[in-house]
């Protein structure tokens, strides 16, 4: 589970910027509040970390910087999955470490980039991070955080006047570090290199964070066609998603795959059912079923495995109360019995205004642009008085949180 992430340099965050799922604390008075903590959020049983959030939405103008806070996380994870190498090996831009810095600054642009997660795995709280440029990776380190105290597993920062890695082993991880130093390349990450390497400590905490936390940007769309092509493997899948579609009223109670006498798909149709039952083709549906069929196939593996799920722009082409029912699945501990969270940015206010409240104030982010065009992110319930808030679609439009467009 997500416990916090934070961005520095990428894109147009310039300024180091955190997205936290640790529920603020409850001020005295704030009844709306407490009452939605046991729906809206997970018990861990770790005591650094008692709940942690399942949801929160980002708000923000269109070029705020909104999608940029999914894909720095989704960038981080990428890279993670490596190898890369340096412009100067003449190799193709894809393999090329993605280096994105804050194009407005001259500082910024050759400054290092950082990511760093904080996350729980197998009971435990683990803090990694590092920060890179286009050249080579600068430091890297992960922590495993016990009450107030932070364990060194291992870390590594570029000493350039000797022009190497510099690295630190903590007494709490096991195998053949040096080894796995020395074929750690520039432009790798050493998490990386262990795993392949098959480092017991480190290989599990590798593979959590590149198969638990799925982000669905609009650069990396989820695949109508790769959706049901998942639906054609899980029946159980399948049955899920046939169950949302037909209670969102959209007119379809089955979706029927043909397969020629070898077993091979030749096509997916939706069944319309009223006085007598159509087969209608994919291309005649309408885009919003599209959308919403692609949205339930990464919520529904996401349910069953208890990841994180990042989705840019819930809302396009979907209707207010699906955008709300989609939601609701992560906050039932019934349809979410594993901690699967979900991270979205909306454009729709509808669920700020929806009684009783969709999303505690600690859910509730906004981006917004700073005279020197970087964003800035930031919660709801940072604001002085947050918990007596109310009618926060009306307040959000009149600019009192920031985050809307400055129109001329």
């Amino acid at each position: 589970m997500l416990i916090a992430f934070r961005v520095r340099n990428f894109g147009c965050l310039l300024d180091e910027q955190e997205l936290s799922f640790v529920p603020a604390e409850d001020k005295e008075g704030d009844r709306e509040g407490q009452a939605l903590l046991a729906y809206t959020s997970t018990e861990t049983t770790v005591p650094v970390v008692p709940r942690l959030l399942r949801t929160a939405v980002i708000y923000g103008a269109n070029a705020g910087g909104k999608s940029t806070v999914l894909e720095a996380l989704q960038t981080m994870l990428h890279i993670l999955t490596g190898p890369w190498v340096t412009p100067a090996e003449g190799a193709p831009m894809q393999q090329v470490l993605p280096y994105t810095p804050f194009a407005l600054s001259a500082d910024s642009l050759h400054a290092p980039t950082l990511f760093e997660i904080t996350f729980l795995f197998a009971g435990r709280c683990y803090q990694y991070g590092f920060q890179y440029t286009k050249e080579r990776i600068c430091k890297e380190s992960l922590y495993e955080i016990a009450g107030k105290a932070k364990r060194l597993l291992f870390s590594r920062k570029y000493d350039s006047s000797v022009n190497k890695d510099i690295y630190t082993f903590g007494k709490y991880l096991r195998g053949s570090k040096a080894a796995w130093s020395r074929a750690t390349r520039e432009t790798v990450l050493f998490l990386s290199r262990a795993a392949e390497l098959n480092s017991a400590q480190l290989g599990p905490v590798y593979e959590h964070l590149i198969s638990s936390f799925v982000l669905h940007t609009q650069k990396t769309a989820v695949d109508v066609m790769d959706s049901l092509r998942f639906l054609s493997e899980d029946e159980e899948a399948q049955h899920f998603t046939e169950s949302f579609l037909d209670a969102a009223d959209l007119g379809i109670s089955k979706i029927a795959i043909q397969r020629c006498g070898a077993g091979e798909i030749q096509g997916y149709f939706f069944v319309h059912a009223g006085e007598t039952e159509a087969l209608l083709p994919l291309e005649a549906v309408s885009g919003g079923t599209v959308r919403l069929l692609s949205c339930l196939t990464a919520i529904y593996s996401a349910l069953k495995e208890g990841q994180f799920l990042g989705i840019d722009a819930l809302d396009r082409s979907l209707h207010p109360l699906l955008v709300q029912r989609l939601v609701k699945l992560f906050h039932s501990a019934a349809t979410n019995p594993h901690g699967a969270q979900l991270l979205c940015t909306l454009h729709d206010i509808y669920p700020l205004q929806v009684q009783p409240p969709l999303f505690r104030k600690d859910q509730i982010w906004f981006v917004d642009k700073k005279y020197d065009h970087s964003s800035e992110l930031y919660s709801l319930a940072e604001f002085k008085g947050a918990e007596t808030f109310c009618d926060l679609d009306k307040r959000y439009l009149q600019g009192l949180f920031g985050g809307i467009p400055l129109l001329r």
